[in-house]
């Protein structure tokens, strides 16, 4: 099936391509200089992260004005918060986002993420990129606060995925990276290396079970949109960023060698 987005020459979609690499590019550099500057400082070092890309199908509606490309293009101003719970709109291309509280290593932290929308020309779709995080918890996890960078980057796209049984189906994409640099305190037990596995294993967790539950809520959201209602009411209340850490998945396994430990 040839990825298009819908009603465009290739020469056009070449360009929407060039278009969302570019966004993503500059967020990236901006993110280096970022983590350019905590990696200076002094201290052991940690990083992991995780990607995850998921699609979900939508059916267009047959008025051209609430179609998947007029949907992309609405302004942040106009964007659902899709939870009315677990996220709270900060400024017109601002949100601020709570997530579930996490179990990792031992101490239990509730993430908010500050994050902003880029919504790109022509309807490719919006960029969503953290500015900010914190963490809370007991005292020792909110000092934790100043001894982290965190790295976030959520580029939505969409193609023509038509069929003969569903001429008007579209695909909304989600491509998902998160990164985490941390300093280990000197006093915690854990090496950098199963600092790294467990944090690893945590942020796979986290994007492996909200992309596709984000990926639904906007499914939900664009349908609501599309049939005429212009409230931009939340979807759902609660529930978007929980993560369930029980579940587990073979592909999020890791599969580092134990003997790095005795190296680190």
């Amino acid at each position: 099936m040839e990825r298009k987005s819908s009603g465009e020459t290739s020469t056009t979609s070449s360009s929407f391509t060039t278009i969302q690499t570019t966004s993503v590019a500059l967020r990236e550099e901006e993110d280096s200089k970022a983590v350019k500057t905590f990696k200076m400082r002094k201290g052991r070092h940690a990083s992991f992260s995780a990607k995850k890309s998921g699609t979900v199908h939508v059916l267009e509606v047959s008025d051209p004005s609430r179609g998947l490309r007029e949907y992309m293009s609405l302004p942040a101003t106009s964007y659902s918060t899709l939870d009315g719970e677990t996220v709270k709109r900060i400024d017109d291309c601002t949100f601020e986002c709570t997530l579930g509280t996490l179990s990792f290593l031992g101490f239990k932290i509730t993430p908010t993420v500050t994050a902003k929308v880029d919504v790109r020309p022509n309807g490719v779709g919006p960029m969503i990129s953290v500015e900010e995080a914190t963490i809370s918890g007991s005292k020792i996890v909110e000092d934790a606060n100043d001894q982290f960078q965190l790295s976030s980057v959520n580029d939505v796209s969409w193609f023509d995925s038509a069929t003969e049984e569903f001429p008007n189906q579209k695909t909304i994409q989600s491509d998902t990276t998160v990164s985490v640099y941390l300093i280990v305190p000197r006093w915690f037990p854990f090496t950098v290396k199963s600092t790294e596995r467990t944090g690893r294993f945590v942020v796979n967790q986290v994007v492996g079970q909200v992309v596709p539950r984000f990926l639904k809520q906007l499914k939900a959201d664009y349908e609501v949109w599309s049939l005429g209602d212009d409230s931009r009411k939340a979807v759902c209340e609660g529930g978007l960023f929980d993560v369930d850490q029980s579940k587990s998945n073979p592909e999020m396994c890791d599969v580092s060698s134990k003997e790095e430990d005795k190296q680190d």
